[in-house]
């Protein structure tokens, strides 16, 4: 019962609200570091592998991971395919990643992840309006010559 009320009171609201300024500020700023920092990455010889593993780490890594823990659930198949971008948490495992290693395999996870978060603001983005396209189609089939 006290919880409830304290959660309720202004107070907790207020301090609520300035955590998630101070949240949403840093992530614009994480976000624009990766962005200024992925200009200047170096594109070492081995572009294909590079592309390949980012593709794989978007698609089928992913997926079927996803799709095992779900195995048991009652979720549609729909809505397993329904998986967020990556993003954070890709960039902080490649931070990690560069600070344990030294050399080539530093650079190598630093370019996948470059390659994994944009391929992946690029594919969920055209993902997006590809799916609203459908949607719009199926809730209003009269009108389709607007979107043609």
């Amino acid at each position: 019962m006290a919880f409830k009320y304290w959660r309720r009171s202004s107070n907790f609201r207020h301090e609520l609200e300035l955590l998630d300024d101070i949240g949403f500020l840093l992530t614009v700023v994480m976000w624009f570091v990766v962005g200024s920092v992925a200009v200047y990455v170096p594109v070492g010889p081995h572009l294909w592998r590079t592309l390949l593993f980012s593709l794989a780490a978007l698609t089928i890594v992913r997926i079927l991971p996803a799709f095992a823990a779900m195995l048991g659930s009652t979720f549609s198949w729909r809505d397993r395919l329904r998986l967020g971008p990556r993003g954070t948490t890709s960039i902080v495992f490649a931070l990690l990643a560069c600070n344990g290693l030294s050399g080539e395999p530093a650079d190598f996870a630093l370019i996948t992840m470059v390659f994994t978060v944009f391929g992946s603001v690029v594919l969920h983005g055209a993902g997006v309006l590809l799916a609203a396209g459908l949607r719009a189609t199926h809730r209003h089939p009269d009108h389709l010559h607007r979107f043609s």
